[in-house]
């Protein structure tokens, strides 16, 4: 089971933050180019480089928080928090937006005692084998962590949801439960049962966090 994992990193990224307060979160990144696309209203928090539509070069995928509310956008409420993903433009050089999801992340109150501060790094990223996981812990005696697997289809040349994946624990208890959906392939696995579900192709930009 990862929950200790996670965990473990989610605390060393809240004493990272901490040590790190007088930080603005847009200096996350110090690359003007990649600034330069965070949308208007929208500060980048976290950020992660890799390689997500097989081209060989580094693509960027970001957490960004919301500062004030838009006027009549339930998404972008003071303290949302979506992912920004760019692609890499090798022959033009810099990036390009691919997908900007204001709501595919849990807002920065949403998160219950494990959420740390609003503009706390309080997401596990990474982007292996041209995947990209969010992972993130909420709840206080009940823990839940909750991992989005992000890929790239060429086809529809649109980001979609692959997969979740929830463990469910009692910290007081120490019993836990996982149920994992692979929505690309059509399969449930709810505790090392492994039932079929219908495939799904779920564009990112549908994909609301606080769901989960």
């Amino acid at each position: 089971m990862r929950v200790p994992a996670l965990l473990g990193l989610t605390i060393a990224l809240f004493a990272s933050s901490a040590c790190t307060s007088e930080m603005r979160p847009d200096e996350f990144s110090t690359d003007p180019e990649v600034n330069r696309l965070v949308p208007l209203g929208w500060s980048m928090t976290q950020s992660v480089r890799g390689d997500l539509n097989d081209d060989g070069a580094e693509d960027l995928a970001a957490v960004v928080l919301r500062g004030e509310s838009a006027d009549g956008n339930p998404a972008e409420e003071e303290g949302a928090r979506g992912l920004l993903v760019l692609f890499a433009e090798p022959e033009e050089g810099g990036y390009r937006i691919q997908e900007f999801a204001p709501a595919a992340l849990p807002c920065a109150y949403c998160l219950g005692a494990l959420g740390g501060a609003p503009d706390a790094p309080a997401f596990a990223l990474a982007i292996e084998d041209g995947k990209l996981s969010v992972g993130w812990l909420r709840g206080s005696r009940e823990m839940v962590e909750v991992t989005l697997t992000i890929v790239y289809d060429a086809d529809r040349r649109a980001l979609r949801l692959a997969g979740v994946e929830t463990v469910t624990s009692d910290r007081l208890s120490g019993k836990s439960s996982r149920l994992a959906r692979d929505y690309v392939l059509g399969t449930q696995t709810a505790d090392g049962a492994v039932t079929k579900i219908s495939p799904k192709f779920i564009l990112l930009a549908e994909v609301s966090g606080d769901d989960y």
